[in-house]
């Protein structure tokens, strides 16, 4: 941030800031004082100087307009909606059944503090399906060594797949019954999270199981797409999991139909437009003859 802002200044161009999370409450700087002081002082002579300012989600943004007396606007990390990217609902998601027979639970993301994958193994034994997780992190070790404790990895009720690319992991999130986003209280970046991973869901038109935490409340509040859970304990998780893999069918479909009505305005072409148009108030563009 110190060399693009300086950078500006020097040749005479607009300094944006573009704040992706809120970076001195992540995790690992909040454990870590000494450091969170040093990134704090920066965030402080930054984001003042900065001509235009937005960040990921309506939450953050109150944040920092209240750190900083100046307005943030509000630009989603959502990825761009494809045609093919729905499916159309399985003969299995119908009224009266539960949720497809061939799908899965899905993990999708680093395997890091703070994700609360702990207590989704945990919760696994009670849970009338199996887990799929994706992705790689600091605790990739400590989760399979958890997860073969459990007997889950014998059993067949969890899988590791490690890194997935792109388009790959595309087709993973289409074929999941379930996805879940499960962080924990451990620092304001966490709390006031808008993930990508739950616009993912959302364009894969499945369902998910949801931590209670501002925005998604909010975002659920308005198109009703998934379950969310007040506190991360096993037995809680289960119940959650279950309620939509096999204790209440019509709620599944409910929210999987719910899905496909949000998609298209919970996409990249809905958020782009957002971008271009205060990037066109700061660097106006003329069009080509």
């Amino acid at each position: 941030a110190l060399p693009v802002w300086l950078r500006a200044r020097l040749g005479g161009q607009p300094f944006v800031y573009d704040a992706h999370e809120l970076f001195t409450e992540v995790p690992e700087v909040v454990a870590r004082p000494a450091v969170q002081r040093v990134w704090r002082w920066v965030e402080g002579f930054i984001v003042p100087r900065a001509q235009l300012a937005y960040t990921v989600g309506p939450a953050l943004a109150r944040v920092f307009a209240q750190r900083y007396g100046r307005p943030f606007a509000v630009v989603r990390n959502v990825s761009r909606l494809r045609d093919d990217d729905i499916l159309p609902p399985a003969p299995s998601a119908l009224p009266g059944t539960t949720a497809p027979t061939d799908g899965y639970i899905l993990y999708q993301g680093a395997l890091n503090v703070g994700r609360g994958i702990e207590n989704l193994l945990d919760a696994m034994p009670q849970v009338a399906g199996r887990l799929v997780i994706c992705g790689e992190g600091d605790l990739s070790e400590a989760l399979r060594q958890r997860a073969q404790n459990l007997g889950l990895l014998a059993s067949g009720k969890v899988e590791f797949r490690g890194f997935v690319l792109p388009e790959a992991l595309r087709e993973v999130t289409r074929h999941a019954a379930v996805g879940v986003m499960l962080l924990e209280n451990i620092g304001l970046s966490y709390y006031y999270s808008l993930a990508n991973k739950f616009f993912d869901y959302v364009h894969a038109g499945i369902p998910q199981v949801l931590i209670d935490f501002p925005e998604y409340r909010a975002l659920n509040d308005d198109f009703d797409v998934a379950e969310l859970v007040t506190d991360l304990a096993p037995a809680t998780l289960a119940t959650a999991l279950n309620r939509l893999l096999r204790d209440e069918p019509t709620r599944y479909l409910r929210l999987a139909t719910n899905c496909r009505r949000a998609a298209p305005q919970l996409s990249w072409q809905h958020e782009e437009r957002v971008l271009l148009g205060l990037w066109q108030e700061l660097v106006p563009v003329t069009k080509r003859l």
